[in-house]
């Protein structure tokens, strides 16, 4: 953290007491029950939240005070923590422009991914959305299955080479989060681009470098106090101070998000000239570039080349981030759950056998029960992204799918939210609450996908099997169909090659800066690491 920033804090600090402290006491939120013994007054419940075991908290705040919670944000702050289906589906998806992102997080969020659809409202956000799903459409998401498989032959023969040279077939120990971190960008860069990034193979790609381990490093395991106070009192600075920050912060995190921010605009010019002259020329090219190059059916749809960047640099990041870290979590709940690794391998075996190949078509793998049952319980279980911070843009009325008792004893049935009121809208709650998922949804089983039909349920929220790992409404994950491909086809080849199994000694337990990373306990200071001992699958 840069002086110039400690001093913005320090002044921001007193200047916006009074002000934040007067809007606690009109806030008509106060009589919701919540916590008050893990909050300070400068950083509310900042460090609570963000400094804690995913999975954790949340499960704490449902058994303690139900699906809604009055939490406090820096300076006392009133705000809201919402897991309750009818209340989210109003804040995410009912109505668009209602709750909109702080505008602070929309600047924080393009310091990562520049202008792109994760940053911008409205109408920019309509036209960006509208030019970017013919790339994402079921069709052409399955046409990119082929793409994935090369990059996961390549790391099945890798690690059969490893195993195979093994003293007498004994597992060996790989750091999981770190091979399929690579596996994921060089799919992402087969894909997206057709650009060959070579991390598998460890090739020097300044792009690689910059990627991996980049959440790590620019927000830490546990992101100082100052950061989190500075990251949420900024909605208050001037617009644009926040990224003049940035610019001349030189400590590690903002060094290395602008080195990332270089290379990729280097590379993605260089891409998006290449591919005009390739559709000069009459190849159309069927990479997501190519498509969004092409922009909508009419002209005011089309992308500026900035904002042809931006998305480039958004699907990066959330398909590296996001994409490797659930792929390593599937693996992961496997290597914990060894009945249900053994009873995936059998579904597996048994559809091999039944058409003679390895690999699957994008529709063969969606009709196989326990392999989707087993990705969407990881997804369920594992949101990478655990809180969608909201604030109200007028005076609402909230409504609630279970009443909420206050501390007065009165009961809400619904909630009157003043404008301005901020809502952490918790993927990681909702995702595991028990009114939505049975009394055992802190537990790993898939099953639950087979038994009853999770999907259609009275309050339907998310893209997804109902749940909101992909967030929802008119900001839902654009790419996540092109995410259950990945994943589908990754496991599908892995789980039948390879067996999995803990490593005793190096517990991992997920904590969240941010977006939620692996980490082994004791060796934080390593950063993320997920290692699983694996062996070859044999059989007779």
């Amino acid at each position: 953290m840069g002086w110039i920033t400690k001093l913005v804090t320090v002044v921001a600090a007193v200047s916006l007491a009074c002000l934040l402290y007067r809007k606690q006491r009109r806030s008509s939120i106060s009589d919701i029950r919540g916590p008050d013994d893990c909050a300070s007054f400068l950083l509310g419940h900042l460090k609570f939240l963000w400094h804690a075991e995913s999975g954790v908290i949340e499960d704490r705040l449902l058994k303690e005070y139900g699906s809604v919670v009055r939490i406090k944000g820096p300076l006392s702050e009133g705000r809201l923590w919402v897991a309750d289906p009818k209340a989210l589906h109003q804040i995410l998806q009912a109505t668009s422009g209602l709750y909109v992102k702080l505008p602070i997080r929309r600047e924080t969020t393009s310091i990562v991914t520049d202008k792109g659809l994760l940053c911008v409202e409205g109408e920019a956000h309509r036209r960006q959305r509208k030019a970017m799903m013919p790339a994402f459409g079921l069709t052409t998401s399955r046409e990119y299955l082929p793409r994935f498989i090369e990059v996961i032959e390549k790391l099945d023969g890798m690690w059969k080479d490893i195993c195979l040279n093994a003293p007498d077939g004994v597992p060996v120990t790989l750091d999981i989060a770190e091979w399929l971190g690579r596996a994921a960008l060089d799919m992402i860069g087969k894909a997206v681009f057709e650009y060959e990034f070579g991390a598998l193979d460890r090739l020097d790609n300044p792009i690689t470098t910059t990627y991996l381990n980049l959440v790590n490093a620019a927000f830490g395991t546990k992101p100082p106090p100052v950061n989190l106070f500075v990251s949420d009192v900024a909605q208050y600075f001037p617009p644009g101070i926040l990224s003049w920050l940035f610019e001349r912060d030189q400590t590690p995190g903002p060094v290395k998000l602008r080195e990332n921010r270089k290379q990729v605009h280097a590379v993605a010019r260089t891409l998006i000239d290449a591919k005009r002259e390739d559709m000069r020329n009459g190849d159309q090219g069927k990479d997501v570039l190519s498509l969004l190059i092409k922009g909508g059916d009419e002209a005011d749809e089309t992308l500026e080349d900035y904002e042809i960047i931006a998305q480039v640099r958004t699907l990066m990041f959330a398909g590296h981030e996001a994409s490797s870290k659930t792929m390593a979590y599937i693996l992961w709940e496997l290597a914990k759950n060894p009945e249900v690794q053994t009873k995936l391998r059998a579904e597996l075996d048994a559809n091999v056998s039944a058409k003679g190949k390895i690999d699957f078509s994008a529709v063969e793998l969606e009709n196989m029960p326990y392999l989707n049952a087993v990705i969407k319980e990881t997804l369920r279980m594992h949101s990478s992204l655990t809180d969608i911070i909201r604030q109200a843009s007028e005076d609402n009325v909230l409504p609630l799918s279970t009443p909420v008792v206050g501390s007065s004893g009165r009961t809400y049935q619904e909630l009157h939210i003043p404008k301005g009121t901020i809502v952490h809208a918790s993927t990681s709650g909702y995702n595991i609450n028990p009114d939505v998922w049975g009394s055992d949804a802190q537990v790993f089983r898939p099953e639950r996908w087979l038994e009853q039909d999770l999907s259609s349920v009275k309050t339907p929220l998310g893209v997804y099997g109902n749940m909101l790992t992909f967030s929802a409404g008119v900001r839902s994950c654009v790419g996540w169909r092109f995410a259950i491909i990945q994943l589908q086809a990754l496991v599908a080849r892995v789980v039948r090659e390879f067996q999995f199994f803990e490593v005793e000694d190096k517990p991992v337990t997920l904590w969240r800066p941010g977006l939620v990373v692996p980490i082994v306990a004791g060796e934080e200071a390593k950063g993320p690491q997920l290692p699983l001992k694996v062996s070859l699958v044999h059989r007779n």
